[in-house]
């Protein structure tokens, strides 16, 4: 009988796993994996010792029996794995029940989430586990597992998103830790041409373009392995999480911090930019802190990224639309685009980092909640917005607290949130502004809250949280210096546009 709550011995010597559950790392339980051998095909799930072969004295959520797991034996890619429910608290497969009007039986696949019992909103991931289907390579001979299990021993799950599950594992040869990214790839997608694919094969063609890249501050791809509806990803094993959880736990980064992480970020984009290589999807979560004291942080989750095409004028261009909305620049839902998408996201970031807000809360001319937005790049590129004003929320500034941004500070993220590409600062450009380039002790925070934005700024014509609307041409009311006040009312913030001595103001509620 295993325990899930108790040390472990030694790992079985190969080829006797048919399979195993792996726990999450944030569990509570501080349980390790547990393996289901061979030649033992059926194993009994609960909370009663004597009569399971799975223990998990977890309390009342669990039943005494409270589920069988069962293998048909079979050593094929046919082979077959199922989970009867035989609980009160129900047993679910992928947050679905197995229990299902007079059926109690599901199929477990491999890389499916199990949860055992109801969830605890306090502890989540404290009865869940994410099965693993092990094959061995009869070609190979014995004691041969076939892809990333052949090499690598997987430990605990880190994290789960919409392109996979990331498991911390362990080399058997060096010893060395690393991060296993495990992608379902049957998902059938649609291509630019028309053209039907599997996921997996749109994924193969890019593993290859991101295998290349080599940089200090670019989370590295190990190995691959690719199997029938299956791809593993070995990355290179950062250890303090990411940078929004960082946030949510910490607040604001100061904004000297916040330079440090963006220079490195800066100097990741200008070499994944020229080996042709767009992110496509630059933001905190996908930010990893290798280490906090120096700070160094590496940019990681390339599933979204493509290697860029050249268009018929000779330019840079790509055609797909993807992103995470809060922080995808306007042009990338709106036909081509080119690196510079990741110049967007990256200043909607770097605004996040200094304030731990987005920067973009109106909608149409309406404030709404964060968690209310819905992103409309459609409407803010075809709105005439030309003689409006919007909410610009930087917080106002306490010299008690981080939230103060130099003016420096401020132009670097409105050079990184023009709306047009064109005018957009790149990747190269913003390694090269002065605020990266200054010197901590050159910074200083503004003595009071008015503050110009750059020596030759643009007019402000639009924040939205889709977009930030920035040109560079002279304006109807002539080439005086934008200048962006900020104070408080009654109602909430208040940004004041000031245009060659004409105030206008719009308030966010």
């Amino acid at each position: 009988m295993q325990s899930a709550s108790s040390s472990r011995p030694a790992r079985p010597t190969e080829p006797e796993r048919w399979g195993c559950l792996i726990p999450w790392a944030s569990s509570t339980h501080g349980h390790g994996r547990i393996d289901l051998l061979k030649p033992k095909t059926e194993y009994v799930v609960g909370r009663e010792q004597s009569s399971c072969d799975i223990w998990l004295p977890w309390g009342n959520a669990i039943s005494k029996t409270h589920c069988v797991i069962r293998w048909d034996g079979d050593e094929t890619r046919a082979s077959m794995v199922l989970v009867e429910d035989l609980s009160s608290n129900g047993t679910f497969i992928n947050d679905a029940p197995v229990k299902s009007g007079n059926n109690t039986t599901k199929r477990l696949r491999d890389g499916s989430e199990i949860s055992f019992g109801l969830a605890n909103r306090a502890r989540p991931y404290d009865h869940k586990f994410v099965f693993r289907q092990i094959r061995t390579d009869p070609g190979r001979g014995r004691g041969m597992y076939t892809g990333v299990d052949g090499r690598y021993d997987l430990l605990s799950i880190l994290g789960q998103g919409s392109f996979g599950t990331v498991a911390q594992a362990v080399d058997r040869l060096s010893w060395r830790r690393f991060a296993v990214k495990m992608i379902r790839t049957g998902v059938v997608c649609v291509e630019p041409n028309g053209q039907r694919s599997t996921y997996g094969e749109r994924v193969q063609r890019e593993v290859e373009i991101l295998r290349r890249l080599l940089h200090p501050h670019v989370c590295k791809l190990v190995h691959s392995f690719f199997e029938e509806k299956r791809l593993d990803l070995v990355l290179e094993y950062v250890p303090c999480g990411n940078l929004a959880e960082y946030m949510r736990k910490n607040g604001a980064i100061a904004e000297s911090q916040a330079r440090i992480i963006t220079s490195q970020i800066c100097s990741a984009l200008v070499y994944i930019h020229s080996q042709g290589v767009v992110h496509r999807d630059i933001k905190p979560a996908n930010v990893l802190i290798a280490s906090q004291n120096p700070i160094s942080v590496k940019v990681a989750d390339f599933g979204l990224a493509k290697a860029i095409e050249v268009g018929p004028n000779g330019t840079p261009q790509m055609q797909t639309q993807c992103g995470t909305p809060a922080y995808a620049a306007p042009e990338s839902g709106l036909g081509f685009y080119d690196y510079k998408v990741d110049s967007w996201s990256l200043g909607v970031m770097v605004y996040q980092m200094l304030t731990t807000s987005l920067p973009f809360p109106v909608i149409m001319g309406r404030c709404v909640g964060r968690d209310q937005a819905v992103v409309d790049h459609t409407a803010l590129a075809t709105r005439n917005v030309s003689d409006q004003e919007s909410c610009f929320e930087y917080r106002r500034c306490d010299t008690k607290s981080n939230l103060c941004v130099t003016s420096k500070g401020k132009h670097f993220i409105g050079q990184l949130l023009q709306y047009y590409a064109a005018a957009r600062m790149s990747s190269r450009e913003a390694v090269a502004h002065a605020w990266i380039q200054a010197a901590e002790s050159q910074d200083s925070v503004p003595d009071s809250e008015t503050a110009a934005v750059g020596t030759s700024p643009p007019r402000l014509q639009v924040l939205n949280r889709s977009g930030l609307r920035l040109r560079h041409n002279s304006s109807p009311r002539g080439s005086a210096d934008t200048v962006i006040q900020f104070s408080r009312s009654s109602r909430g913030r208040v940004a004041q546009t000031l245009y060659a001595g004409k105030e206008k103001a719009a308030e966010c509620g």
